[in-house]
C-alpha cells in the first residue's frame, strides 16, 4: 500500500488517498504486484472522473462466506459516478467514457485479476455520488 501511496502523491493534489487497512488481516492469496496495478487503475480512474480533484477512501476486511475467507478491498471515489447503462459495460474491453483512444481497459484489467486469483468484483456508483468498486480475493 505504502508504495501506491507514494505514486499519488506525484499527482500533485489531484487526489486525495485516504487508506483504512484493519489490522491482523489475512493475506489475500494474489500476486502483490497486480494487486498494485489494480489498485492503481481504480485510482487513476477515480482522478479521471473528478475534474476538480479526487477523494479516493480505499478499506479492506476479512468476509466470511461460509466456510471460506475473502479480503474484501473497497476503492471509493468522489468522481461524478457513472449511469446504470456505463455501469452494465464497464469491464468490458475498450469501453470508456473518456473518448476514442483515451483507455478503456483498466477495469478489465481489474476484473481479470481478481478472477484469475478466484476473486469477484462488483461496482456501486450513481450519477453524481461517486463510484465504489469491491474486489473480493480469497485469503490464505
Amino acid at each position: 500500500m505504502a508504495e501506491v501511496e507514494d505514486l499519488v502523491c506525484a499527482w500533485q493534489n489531484k487526489v486525495r488517498l485516504d487508506a483504512r487497512i484493519g489490522r491482523g488481516l489475512p493475506d489475500a492469496k494474489c500476486d502483490p504486484a497486480g494487486l498494485q496495478n489494480a489498485l492503481v487503475n481504480l485510482i487513476l480512474n477515480a482522478r479521471d472522473a473528478s475534474p476538480d480533484g479526487a477523494l479516493v477512501s480505499i478499506s479492506a476486511a476479512a468476509i466470511v462466506q461460509g466456510t471460506d475467507t475473502f479480503i474484501e478491498l473497497r476503492v471509493k471515489d468522489s468522481g461524478i459516478g457513472m449511469t446504470r447503462d456505463t455501469m452494465l459495460r464497464a469491464f468490458e474491453p475498450f469501453f470508456t467514457t473518456k473518448g476514442t483512444g483515451l483507455g478503456g481497459v483498466g477495469l478489465t484489467m481489474v476484473k481479470h485479476f481478481v478472477e484469475q486469483h478466484g476473486g469477484g468484483v462488483n461496482l456501486e456508483s450513481a450519477l453524481g455520488s461517486g463510484t465504489t468498486v469491491i474486489l473480493r480475493l480469497p485469503a490464505i
